[in-house]
């Protein structure tokens, strides 16, 4: 593929001049007339000339994110088109010889300012996939029910109140999302969307699901985030292949018992609802490989929680868990666990014995000290213990060298432990909002460390075998007590972030521009004069530097 002008040859077939600057379609591009492939993302374009007919043999044009405010007739004769992408355009309609495009199979006009859908689209027989996300409609023409061969329609971020009539007789529809509208009612009759597999209905004003769900026989995934449902009806029995529901944020205490019946479920979200107990029907999913019970009002997890054999995913945060039963270490694929902000004050026993667990979050219980019991978690990759009381880590600490991600913040400590420079694996460490002083000098034992999160101590320095640290590319030091710049860090030749905000700087070393790599760098809140601001920006020209 060609990406820029001067490649362009008249056996060109594919051209992507994507982010540059275009006054107009330069005149070496229609003249490549084998083109079958033209990207002109945001190059703020306004308009096309009336050549770009000559290229008839372009089967795909994307003229996303430009400043079009309407589409020459011209386009309406490239007869190969397939798929024409016009999405952040500022399109109100759409040329009345729009329907000539009778190849097209894809059409994006995500982005625009239609209030009404031109029906010359409804002439387009053959195709298939449809965006008319984030747009102004309330609603849709009756004759769109002539797109027999749509398959995929996105209607997000519009103004529709109800579920158009005509989107329920595509019997084709296979995807559909209406996220983020105004609905506020299900309709009672969906019989016609009997090929229907996944289904957005997340962000809208529904309090009722009608037992007409039940006729979605092939529903594979069902969105229904952020409602305001307060009853499941028994009808959903029927979604006998729905493998994803999401049911997140909306206003559920209880589920019927015919939930039970969706077997085929791998994935369930309530977080968010207002259960106070564990549904027991769950019970019944053993299929489940990911649940979700998190910001609901649970007390304690079912003994019989075991039978979840297939889980991988349990996600319990802010609840009021206060321990939790010894059948848990019976979830033998069990590989995430979340069990932040609930009561807390150690970390349970049986957490230890999941033998399989990679990844655990603590955040924001009562913990003081944890069990040296967590060295027993060696398949451990990602580890969060942020906001506790923590001032020490058990010995045991350090046999967890599978450990990727330790995330440390907002605790007690004074100093790094030493069972942290063991972990010869660690790729990441968070351990800002502490009363860190001194970084040990042996760090540079983390040779993998590509993230170093240190806000918010008091250093005054960094130790010099910070070089030793080859891979890193991230380090934060903001909120600390530099009055000078810490040298050694221009020995850090991957750096690509570097933070030193609301420190006692007074200038910085010229040294620097050795940080070939830098891309941002901030530097908010020191006594920099102007001067030296100046300076900073000359000697880093491709680094993004931010001051007050």
């Amino acid at each position: 593929m060609a990406t820029n002008i001067d490649e362009i040859t008249p056996a060109t077939e594919a051209l992507d001049l994507s982010f540059q600057r275009l006054a107009t379609l330069p005149a070496q591009v229609v003249q490549a007339t084998q083109l079958k492939v033209l990207i002109l993302e945001r190059t703020r374009l306004k308009t096309l000339p009336a050549t770009i007919v000559q290229l008839q043999n372009l089967k795909e044009l994307n003229l996303s994110g430009n400043l079009l405010k309407e589409l020459p007739q011209e386009v309406t004769k490239l007869k190969s088109l397939q798929a024409l992408n016009l999405k952040m355009n500022d399109l109100k309609t759409l040329p009345q010889t729009f329907g000539r495009l009778q190849n097209l199979q894809r059409l994006n006009l995500d982005g625009n300012l239609l209030k009404i859908l031109p029906l010359v689209i409804t002439e387009m027989k053959g195709l298939n996939r449809l965006n008319l996300g984030n747009n102004q409609l309330k609603t849709l023409p009756l004759t769109m029910i002539q797109l027999d061969s749509l398959q995929w329609l996105n209607l997000v971020y519009n103004h529709l109140e109800t579920i158009p009539e005509v989107v329920l007789r595509l019997k084709n529809l296979e995807w559909l999302s209406l996220m983020n509208n105004e609905l506020r009612r299900f309709p009672q009759i969906i019989s016609e969307l009997k090929k229907l597999k996944t289904l957005y209905l997340s962000n809208n004003q529904l309090q009722t699901l009608s037992s007409a769900v039940g006729q979605f026989k092939n529903l594979e995934w069902l969105d229904l985030e952020e409602n305001k449902i307060e009853k499941l009806p028994q009808e959903i029995e029927a979604l006998k292949n729905l493998q994803i529901l999401n049911l997140g944020e909306n206003a559920l205490e209880q589920l019927p018992r015919e939930f039970g019946q969706l077997q085929n479920l791998v994935q369930l979200n309530l977080g968010h609802n207002r259960f106070q107990a564990f549904p027991q029907v769950i019970l019944s999913l053993t299929g489940l490989k990911s649940l979700g019970l998190s910001f609901n009002q649970l007390k304690e997890l079912p003994p019989n929680i075991g039978q979840l054999q297939n889980l991988q995913v349990l996600s319990v945060r802010n609840n009021e868990i206060k321990t939790l039963p010894q059948e848990v270490i019976q979830l033998k694929k069990l590989e995430g666990l979340n069990l932040s902000y609930n009561g807390f004050k150690t970390l349970p026993q049986e957490v230890t014995k999941i033998e399989n667990l990679k990844y655990l979050t603590l955040y924001g219980n009562q913990f003081q000290e944890l069990s040296p019991a967590i060295g027993q978690l060696k398949k451990l990759e990602r580890l969060i213990i942020a906001d506790n009381k923590l001032q020490a880590l058990p010995q045991s600490f350090g046999q967890l060298k599978n450990l990727k991600v330790l995330i440390l913040s907002l605790n007690q400590f004074q100093t790094i432990p030493p069972e942290v420079i063991q972990l010869e694996n660690l790729e990441q460490l968070n351990i800002d909002h502490n009363q860190l002083e001194v970084i040990p000098s042996n760090i540079g034992q983390l040779k993998k460390l590509r993230i170093l999160a240190l806000d918010k101590n008091h250093f005054q320095t960094l130790p010099l075998t910070i070089d030793q640290l080859k891979y890193l590319e991230f380090l934060s030091l903001g909120q600390n007590q530099f009055a000078k710049f810490p040298s050694i860090i221009f020995q850090l030749k991957a750096l690509r972030f570097l933070e030193l905000s609301y420190n006692q700087l007074k200038e910085i070393p010229q040294g620097i521009v050795q940080l070939k790599n830098l891309k941002e760098l901030r530097l908010y809140n020191n006594p920099l004069n102007k001067e030296f601001k100046q300076k900073i920006k000359r000697w880093l020209p491709k680094c993004h530097v931010q001051f007050d």
